[in-house]
């Protein structure tokens, strides 16, 4: 079950990911909430941990959802 605040992020994360097609930077999730980075990095390893999303370290932009409510973009390929 997520707290308020990570039902928030999530929000967050699902409509920037359909709007600009790619996860925000940590940098851009604390300045949208107004809290630090080091803050915007442990909501997403709680929520990580959650089983709602993966943090990618090996990737820029690592954030990876895992629910299938935000949809892939994947040009106008049939799915």
């Amino acid at each position: 079950m997520l707290t308020g605040r990570q039902e928030q992020v999530l929000e967050f994360l699902r409509s920037y990911i359909a709007r600009e097609g790619m996860p925000p930077t940590q940098k851009e999730i604390a300045e949208a909430f107004g809290f630090t980075q080091k803050a915007a990095a442990q909501h997403l390893r709680l929520m990580a941990a959650k089983g709602v999303l993966e943090i990618r370290r090996d990737l820029s932009r690592g954030i990876c959802l895992l629910d299938r409510s935000v949809p892939e973009r994947s040009g106008n390929l049939p799915r």
